[in-house]
């Protein structure tokens, strides 16, 4: 915060370099999905102090000033109440371009530019063009667009609301039915294997993967296909047992939920019966 309140440092802070290399504003779009209150309060709080400094800056000091501006205030203009608890899906896809807008010669450049100068308001329940960078129709940059997406979604599947925004798109049926295509290579057949297996560590998520998405049977399916290596194949079977593994906890936390509403209800009933109905110690004797 001290940084932020600085205004030499604030300078050096937004300096091409070092927002570039130490991702100074990816951090600030992280923070916003941490579970913290204060800490989310205090990452929107350095977000306006950021915009406060960058307005005062020149843009010989700092070129994409305007740019920067522009992503912070569609950020900033997505949300209803004031201290949001944002989705890692859509924070991660913010903090990516954050470093993304810093280079232009970047394959994916182009085409989230145009994404953000078509969206002046940002929808927060979906994951940012998931149509559009996984089958994508660029005849150049197809695959890298597509592993853009791909590893924004891998490495943001941390909790269920973010599972949640990933299934507003149909995402899971979607990267399931995309893995046996020949158009997808190995890369990103490995950044899907990942966000399968950081969705099913979550018992919540593992038990809708189970009963609506049958991952255990497509799972079942794509070993005995023989289309894949060893290694997919092993990983796939980690995936499997993980799954297993979390349904069992989900299964076994809605049963102790089921039996201890199941034993308030009775204690209730037995409190409000009156007192010639109750079964006595003495006759219990």
């Amino acid at each position: 915060m001290m940084i932020l309140t600085t205004k030499s440092l604030s300078i050096f802070l937004l300096s091409k370099g070092c927002v570039y290399e130490h991702n100074c504003l990816a951090l600030l779009f992280s923070a916003t999905s941490s579970s913290d209150s204060s800490i989310r309060a205090l990452a929107f709080a350095c977000l306006q102090k950021f915009v406060n400094h960058l307005q005062e800056l020149n843009t010989e000091i700092f070129a994409e000033k305007a740019l920067v501006l522009y992503l912070i205030r569609i950020f900033k203009h997505g949300f209803d109440t004031s201290v949001p608890r944002v989705s890692s899906m859509i924070t991660h896809f913010f903090a990516r371009v954050s470093k993304l807008m810093l280079n232009p010669s970047h394959d994916v450049y182009p085409q989230i530019m145009a994404f953000l100068c078509m969206k002046p308001i940002f929808d927060i329940q979906n994951v940012p063009e998931f149509y559009k960078l996984l089958f994508s129709s660029s005849p150049e940059h197809h695959t890298e667009e597509r592993e853009w997406l791909l590893s924004l979604i891998s490495e943001a599947m941390l909790e269920p609301t973010d599972y949640q925004v990933l299934q507003n798109r149909a995402g899971i049926k979607l990267l399931l039915s995309s893995f046996a295509s020949v158009w997808l290579d190995r890369k990103s057949r490995s950044l899907i294997l990942r966000t399968l297996q950081n969705a099913v560590q979550m018992p919540s998520v593992a038990h809708d993967l189970f009963t609506r998405e049958g991952l255990h049977m497509w799972i079942t399916s794509v070993i005995h296909s023989g289309r894949f290596n060893r290694w997919e194949k092993n990983y796939l079977a980690q995936v499997f047992c993980s799954l297993l593994e979390n349904e069992r906890k989900y299964q076994r936390g809605e049963k102790g939920k089921e039996q201890a509403c199941k034993a308030a209800t009775a204690a209730s009933k037995w409190y409000h019966e009156p007192a010639c109905f109750r079964p006595s110690s003495a006759s219990n004797n």
